[in-house]
């Protein structure tokens, strides 16, 4: 099978799959991307109407028809009573594009949000479908108990939605990005001054991790910025070495303010800075064996 990038919208009947499919739809293509979309009926359905030509052609034995006219054309295929293509067969039928969204076929594997609508009065229902990665409800405290500690989603934070199901897809996003301008920098006016340059870049990534990923942030501290939302232990591990890197660079300045008898310039202090990430770096072993590598 050709491979998609698909993503399942599941839940019972009248539980907001198609709005929530065309909301989504929406707001993907807002950004840029291709979509396309797969809708599994329980009960037959026709889109043809029974005196058109196409009918004709039908109700005559042909098995497949193609009808065309400008700016649309749709293929019809019938099926022997009883048989139904499978979510692969249909996936083959398509067109690549950056992302397929499936709504209903719970019984395949691939990724799904499942939706929930609470109403008053009646009983929670989950489908317990494989593959459901996570919930959408219009009351989604009400659905935290059943959730199994899967991601819960308000049926309205469909800017969130869209970044969660975008995010599964991990490097593969790359093919989801549209073209964008780089700006040259010359060096000379910029006088080599690092701090100058480290902003930019870490300003420039930020802008683009943001409209490519979705990604938030903390607020920017000295020019550098946290993500946002990222458990504290998470960042403590991570900012060990930031931590070493700034204990050295205290202790540099101070030498030199104890030698010198004045502050350093930009100049010198960047060139301390730089000391001070070399000296932090942990030493290289040569001394691997092959055979731990596999």
């Amino acid at each position: 099978m050709r491979r998609l990038r698909i993503f399942g919208v599941i839940g019972w009947t009248n539980s907001g799959k198609t709005t929530l499919i065309e909301r989504l739809v929406r707001h993907l293509r807002a950004d840029g991307l291709r979509v396309s979309t797969v809708k599994h009926a329980h009960h037959g359905f026709d889109l043809d109407r029974p005196g058109k030509d196409s009918y004709r052609h039908r109700e005559a034995g042909a098995e497949e028809v193609l009808i065309s006219a400008a700016g649309r054309w749709a293929l019809l295929r019938e099926l022997p009573e009883g048989e139904e293509a499978s979510l692969a067969t249909l996936l083959e039928r398509l067109t690549p594009v950056d992302l397929v969204l499936v709504e209903g076929f719970k019984g395949d594997p691939h990724p799904k949000l499942e939706v929930i609508r609470v109403e008053e009065g009646a009983p929670l229902r989950m489908t317990a479908a494989e593959g459901v990665r996570a919930y959408v409800s219009n009351e989604p405290s009400r659905v935290a108990d059943l959730a199994a500690g899967l991601p819960i989603f308000d049926r309205e934070a469909i800017g969130a939605i869209a970044r969660f199901v975008s995010r599964r897809f991990g490097v593969e996003l790359s093919a989801f990005l549209q073209p964008f301008r780089w700006l040259a920098l010359d060096a000379r006016s910029l006088k080599m001054d690092q701090r100058t340059v480290s902003a930019i870049y870490h300003a420039t990534l930020r802008s683009q991790l943001t409209a490519r990923l979705g990604v938030e942030w903390e607020p920017v501290v000295n020019g550098i910025a946290e993500i946002a939302h990222v458990p504290q232990t998470v960042l403590e591990e991570f900012s060990a070495r930031t931590a070493d890197v700034q204990r050295r660079i205290d202790e540099k300045l101070d030498r030199f303010i104890d030698t010198f008898d004045r502050d350093p310039t930009p100049r010198e202090r960047w060139r301390l800075e730089r000391e001070a990430v070399i000296d932090s770096r942990p030493p290289k072993s040569h001394d691997v064996n092959a055979g731990s590598l596999h």
